[in-house]
């Protein structure tokens, strides 16, 4: 998570939920392992804010209320992205996972409402 993202086209990331159950990217029983987020919390999985493991989706929801306090950038030059000038602070929603993986709950984020 991070409200400075390195990102081309967007300003932040936040991970409300990190994992997957898998997909054509993301199969481990058959050896697949191509996905970016699969493979970063393969090297990082346990640590601090991490999951487990990607097999094992992760809900992070006490991440939102520092979200919230991330200054809108409406009307805002970004001299490292210009191409976003003007736009409101446009977050990637959980880059490190499936928000609609089936292993979650349906209402996970109700909480957050």
């Amino acid at each position: 998570m991070g409200m400075h993202a390195g990102i081309e086209y967007c300003d932040s990331t936040l991970n409300l939920e990190m994992g997957c159950d898998g997909c054509e990217l993301w199969n481990p029983k058959a050896g697949v392992k191509q996905c970016y987020a699969g493979m970063e919390t393969d090297r990082r999985k346990g640590g601090l804010g991490w999951p487990e493991a990607f097999e094992i989706p992760r809900i992070f929801l006490e991440r939102l209320p520092g979200a919230l306090k991330w200054p809108d950038l409406a009307g805002k030059a970004r001299p490292d992205k210009p191409w976003l000038d003007g736009m409101p602070r446009i977050i990637f929603l959980d880059d490190m996972g499936d928000t609609f993986t089936e292993s979650l709950p349906d209402d996970w984020l109700a909480p957050a409402l």
